[in-house]
């Protein structure tokens, strides 16, 4: 009977045992079921004390023994290593460092998303509606954020659990997230770094920034999903918060007040002497404008253009750019690959992704009509004998391409040229003129380049006043951390969870028996 008592005894204390390691483990994992946790901490907490306390006088004397004090010993040593290993954890959760040795970094955030991140208002908090067993993916992409900043505090909820707070909240599919920051407050669906980041930057932006598209004179436009329009790099635009619409300078008087910036892409026709007067009026007040053309075989339409750039110090050279390098690459010598950027200029600091510019002509420099206007070439082909820029355009026509030194232009040939004029008049903001020698790399034939469109996401936040962000280079927004699949993870569990546990138990039982019999 007492045999049985003894076993029945163990047992009980293993349940016991089991039952603290589970309301520990509820209330770290699952801190959310609150009336579940505290139902089985108090349950936990009744049965130890029964069974415990009818035995107190055994447990007395038990410790007394020398079996009870080298136990009591052991425990001790054992709670404080714990207490140790809690503590480095603590510490390596709350201080994090990390390095992220994949060739691309596909594991870290990019360098765009840190720099929104530590823009963000203070106490921002990000919320996660979704279904517990979807929540490791998404949580563990949310924290990358977390490290950036230590005050923003991340929550998950799940919808059926919590119906109320999720129909409160306005969540309607799986993997919504609700950012709230400052008073404002945003809602999307969880895709990967660039919904999160592009959720962030609704934080931070007072306002939204106006991109208006000179309409009437052949130019691309947003609307044309066709390989030769420009829709994919309006998308970009939207989902950089940017707004655009459609600017018609021969109806319109002046260019609309709330504008940000005036593009001018791929125009086919000649502009009106009072379109560019007002193209004029617009820069001289402050306005940025952006100009991209390709060459003109036939007939240069865009002479009057032209001279307006050169008044900033920028001459659009009606020729083409050879460059023989790029045939290693790209197969043919009129694509040329862009490597070399300007280092200092905010558009391409730290940008060195190549990026491919097709039938290009070429910018100059020049000295500007006006005073205190300062001019950069961003992106420039290999050198000289390697390109040159081509002005004989009919005979390219021909198929014949070789070296003038009277009339082309030696390499390194520049593709984007800009202009600034700093203002010292309060309230006014500074004169921002491009001219990009090409209209051809971004549009939607030429998509899938993502050097492309974020060379000119940064020159359109450079040109629209939006620096904070403007000088990062955003390679990989489109890749997710590693998600390692359900094999991979059992084996993670058996290893660090059944394994090492089980190792470390049989060792100490070892040493234990070894010690007995000394």
């Amino acid at each position: 009977m007492n045999q049985k008592s003894n076993w029945l005894y163990i047992v009980w204390v293993i349940v016991e045992v089991l039952l603290i390691l589970c309301s520990v483990a509820l209330w770290l994992v699952a801190p959310e079921y609150t009336v579940l946790n505290i139902c089985v901490t108090v349950f936990t907490i009744l049965l130890g004390a029964i069974l415990f306390y009818p035995r107190r006088t055994d447990m007395v004397t038990w410790l007394g023994s020398r079996e009870g004090r080298n136990t009591f010993t052991h425990a001790t040593t054992f709670f404080l290593y714990f207490c140790i290993a809690s503590m480095f954890c603590y510490l390596s959760w709350k201080f994090p460092w990390q390095k992220d040795m994949t060739e691309r970094s596909l594991n870290t955030l990019s360098q765009q998303s840190i720099k929104i991140v530590e823009l963000l208002p203070k106490n921002t908090t990000i919320t996660l509606y979704a279904k517990r067993q979807n929540w490791g993916r998404a949580l563990s992409l949310l924290r990358l954020y977390r490290d950036v900043r230590n005050d923003i505090e991340i929550s998950a909820i799940d919808p059926e659990t919590n119906p109320q707070k999720a129909r409160s909240a306005g969540v309607q599919a799986e993997g919504t997230i609700v950012v709230e920051a400052a008073g404002k407050r945003s809602i999307f669906v969880l895709n990967d770094e660039l919904s999160v980041t592009n959720s962030l930057l609704k934080m931070i932006r007072e306002r939204a920034i106006k991109v208006y598209f000179t309409w009437g004179h052949g130019e691309a436009t947003c609307e044309d999903t066709a390989p030769e329009g420009i829709s994919a790099f309006c998308k970009h635009l939207q989902e950089q918060q940017y707004q655009f619409a459609r600017l018609d300078l021969q109806t319109q008087k002046d260019i609309p007040a709330d504008a940000d910036l005036v593009v001018i892409f791929g125009p086919t026709g000649g502009f009106l002497p009072q379109e560019i007067q007002r193209i004029q009026i617009w820069l001289e007040k402050g306005g940025s404008l952006a100009l991209f053309y390709s060459p003109m075989f036939d007939n240069d339409s865009i002479a009057d253009l032209r001279t307006l750039a050169k008044k900033w110090g920028l001459i659009a050279h009606n020729n083409l750019v050879i460059d023989r390098v790029s045939t290693l690459e790209t197969q043919e010598a009129t694509i040329p690959l862009i490597t070399q950027y300007d280092r200092n200029h905010p558009v391409t600091r730290g940008f060195s992704s190549r990026t491919l510019f097709p039938l290009s002509s070429s910018v100059s420099l020049a000295e500007p009509l006006y005073q205190g206007v300062a001019t950069t070439s961003l992106a420039l082909t290999s050198s000289y004998p390697s390109s040159w820029g081509e002005s004989d355009l009919k005979g390219i026509s021909q198929g014949k391409a070789s070296f003038d030194a009277k009339t082309d232009i030696k390499g390194p040939v520049s593709v984007v040229g800009v202009a600034e004029r700093l203002t010292e008049k309060p309230g006014e903001k500074d004169t921002r003129f491009a001219v990009i020698a090409n209209d051809v790399f971004i549009r939607n034939a030429y998509q899938n380049q993502t050097a492309n469109m974020n060379l000119m996401l940064n020159l359109f936040g450079w040109l629209s006043h939006d620096e904070g962000i403007v000088s990062l280079n955003r390679p990989g927004l489109h890749h997710d951390p590693v998600v390692l699949s359900a094999p991979h993870l059992r084996m993670v569990f058996v290893i660090t969870v059944i394994t090492v546990p089980l190792l470390a138990f049989v060792f100490a039982l070892l040493v234990y028996r070894k010690r007995r019999r000394l």
